[in-house]
């Protein structure tokens, strides 16, 4: 069958991709917003100056493409054929020169470089090397973890202006130690969930009367995932004393855990549902059944697991909806769109806003800024894991994760005592929130990452303390 094509206008032209908005795919008439790739035949070449061709009304289909930025699809525009007068748009590549090309996005969200920026190439590199700043680092400016200074202006008051608001590039430095910090805690919660289900399963499986499960677990995983991961943990005491606690020569498979530790999250997942196959009509427990149910979240925890894992910025994810290609037509379309409703943690995340008083008719579209970005669902759903399973299964666990989460989260209520404690950071004893008022809250209500990120998190607690 033929795909369905649809018409529309191409509203947004930018160096490598486009928008076009059309109501061919919407019920109700509703415009929505599709990206496009940029092709090379679109691309024409005149006395030196580069343009992108195109037409404004066009006909298309549309794909589901990998979401590489994000878990999921994302929607595309392709096989695009155009009509009518040929346009063209100037293709302005940004400077290559690093140095530069930083001092303009400095100035963009309002830093202070007027010491630098007279300074040549060389001298400006190597003030960044003096304070640390690193190439990696301009991925924080983005709009919602700072503010641009267009859109300071629109908020400042009367009689003022953005100069009087300049940050200092030190900031960055700092906010990425945090960062750095925030990585090594989501790896070691990640890693205290994984271990604490694989913990409860090698318990309960070395028990006499699971052999019957074990067996047909294991069988289930050698039909269906081969015996890579059971060969690896056959070896793991070869040659070895402790070798002696398991018949390695009359049975195929080896000690449940060793098993256990080859698998990582998302294999761990397939176990868990062979192992709930095998358990079912035999032995159930609260136990079981909320490691099922976990375990049906290891995709979206493996999100942020692999973005600490590979040193991405975890609080540059979390503010920018560029995170997301398709979020502007997700965000007007929610029911149509996306699942949210139908997301277990929506209805405690309403109930968080319903108690602080936000109208019920705004709820949905505060849902979606977490549920449309794929770092902070990750980041709502370890914390519901911990709350609603870990809690339960291994409460030495939840222990350590409640206090350092406390720890790192927590902020002053008091603007003064906020203040205070950025005087005397100690940057060897990070907390989130010493990152500051980076989108200058006091005069733009725009919350700063630090009480986003937490405030997600608290609404979770909530839920499960009250």
């Amino acid at each position: 069958m033929a795909k369905k094509r649809g018409t529309g206008r191409i509203i947004k032209i930018y160096n490598n991709y486009g928008i076009i908005s059309s109501s061919s795919f919407n019920k109700e008439g509703i415009e929505e917003e599709f990206p496009f790739q940029i092709t090379k035949d679109m691309i024409l070449e005149e006395d030196g100056v580069t343009y992108v061709n195109y037409f404004e009304y066009v006909s298309f289909s549309l794909n589901n493409a990998d979401g590489i930025r994000r878990q999921g699809r994302i929607i595309e525009a392709i096989e695009i054929q155009g009509q009518g007068e040929l346009l063209r748009q100037l293709r302005q590549l940004p400077n290559q020169n690093y140095v530069r090309d930083t001092i303009e996005k400095l100035k963009m969200f309002n830093f202070d470089v007027s010491d630098i920026e007279e300074m040549n190439d060389t001298e400006i590199y190597e003030y960044f090397k003096i304070i640390d700043f690193q190439p990696r680092m301009r991925n924080y400016l983005v709009d919602g973890v700072f503010i641009s200074k267009t859109s300071l202006n629109l908020f400042i008051p009367e009689g003022t202006s953005v100069d009087d608001f300049k940050l200092k590039p030190q900031i960055i430095v700092v906010l990425d130690k945090i960062d750095q910090k925030f990585r090594l805690y989501l790896m070691e919660w990640v890693l205290q969930i994984e271990n604490a289900i694989k913990s409860y399963i090698s318990r309960v499986l070395t028990d006499q009367n699971a052999r019957v499960i074990v067996s047909e677990t294991l069988d289930m995983w050698k039909r269906k995932k081969g015996t890579k991961h059971i060969e690896k943990a056959r070896i793991v005491k070869q040659y070895r004393r402790d070798s002696d606690s398991y018949d390695y020569i009359l049975n195929e498979f080896a000690p449940i855990e060793d098993i256990l530790d080859q698998l990582d999250l998302t294999e761990l997942r397939e176990f868990i549902n062979y192992w709930y196959e095998a358990c079912k009509g035999r032995f159930m427990s609260r136990q079981l059944e909320l490691i099922k149910h976990a375990a049906d979240f290891f995709p979206e925890l493996s999100v942020l697991r692999n973005a600490s894992a590979h040193g991405r910025s975890i609080i540059a994810g979390f503010m920018d909806p560029d995170f997301n290609a398709n979020w502007d037509m997700e965000f007007d379309n929610l029911e149509r769109r996306t699942k949210i409703k139908s997301w277990v943690l929506y209805e405690i995340l309403e109930q968080s806003w319903i108690k602080r008083g936000v109208d019920s008719e705004s709820i949905p579209q505060r849902v979606q800024t977490i549920y449309g970005n794929s770092y902070r669902r990750s980041w709502v759903t370890l914390n519901y894991i911990f709350m609603k399973l870990i809690s339960f299964l291994d409460p030495h666990a939840f222990g350590i994760f409640r206090e350092q989460a406390d720890f790192f989260l927590k902020y002053p209520l008091d603007i003064e005592e906020h203040f205070e404690s950025l005087r005397n950071v100690n940057l060897l004893n990070l907390r989130l929130f010493h990152m500051g008022f980076t989108t200058m809250e006091q005069i733009t209500g725009i919350p700063a990452p630090y009480k986003e990120i937490a405030n997600e998190a608290f609404f979770i607690w909530e839920h499960y303390m009250n």
